[in-house]
């Protein structure tokens, strides 16, 4: 028969495994809750991404279809027209100017609104040519320094497209907010994850998250954000008033792995 100390220990004892189980049920179902908010937060973001992407598709195919070929109907209507004195000549040779750079214009967003040959060229070329053009663009006043040492291949058209759109983001907010005179864009592959950095020299802010009511946390970084937790990665981001700012993403490529 037991003693009242023992009775007392006993009760104790049971008292915490009871305990110990309550709190290991609740740490289950909160992982499992947390996985659930995981999952259904993917969706979500998926489904927002695949739905603006089929929007630059739809606009890039407006633009190419529609506002292309009114354009160049325009330029063949200019050409024939006939000049009757040196001041209509140069009028003429003006609107003949000015149609052409539109085409050429109207031609460089649609490109860039959707990189449509990104799976045959390669995240590699597709990036070269995307960032070359803003460096063309920009005429010098702010340099793009391109580092791309390596890119994950063997990745899906909507995986290679996010990590362009999340470059494209990064290096876009730069030249609009930074003030920076030069941008680099790092890309590596070390085993099963993949690096993107992009960071410039400008006057940075004062960042303390892209949760709750950041102001700096503008749209373009939720974007980024959206996209990186689309590819199971992992964004960080470094930036202090004075000093810069800088954008890392990493990337799992577990599956390319096994697909090799």
């Amino acid at each position: 028969m037991l003693t009242q100390e023992q009775e007392i220990y006993l009760a104790i004892l049971i008292a915490v495994s009871f305990l110990i189980l309550v709190l290991i049920f609740f740490i289950i179902n909160l992982m499992v809750n947390q996985r659930k908010i995981r999952r259904l937060q993917k969706t979500l973001i998926s489904a927002e991404i695949i739905t603006l992407e089929n929007e630059r598709k739809r606009f890039s195919q407006d633009l190419h279809d529609e506002v292309g070929p009114n354009l160049s109907a325009l330029l063949l209507y200019v050409n024939v027209l006939e000049t009757v004195d040196e001041e209509s000549e140069e009028i003429k040779a003006k609107v003949e100017e000015i149609i052409n750079i539109t085409l050429d214009q109207v031609r460089a967003i649609s490109r860039n609104i959707v990189p449509k040959y990104i799976q045959e060229q390669g995240l590699k070329v597709s990036l070269e040519n995307m960032l070359g053009n803003l460096n063309q663009a920009l005429n010098g006043k702010i340099l793009i320094v391109l580092d791309l040492v390596s890119t994950p291949t063997q990745l899906n058209e909507l995986e290679n497209l996010n990590i362009y759109r999340i470059i494209q983001e990064a290096v876009n907010n730069a030249i609009k907010h930074s003030g920076a005179k030069e941008i680099r864009v790092h890309t590596s592959v070390t085993g099963n994850k993949a690096s993107v950095v992009i960071s410039d020299n400008g006057k940075g802010f004062e960042f303390s998250g892209l949760n709750g009511n950041n102001s700096k946390a503008g749209i373009g970084l939720k974007n980024i954000q959206n996209r990186v937790i689309f590819l199971g990665g992992q964004l960080n981001i470094y930036s202090q008033k004075g000093k810069g700012t800088q954008i890392v993403a990493e990337i799992p490529i577990l599956h390319e792995q096994n697909n090799r």
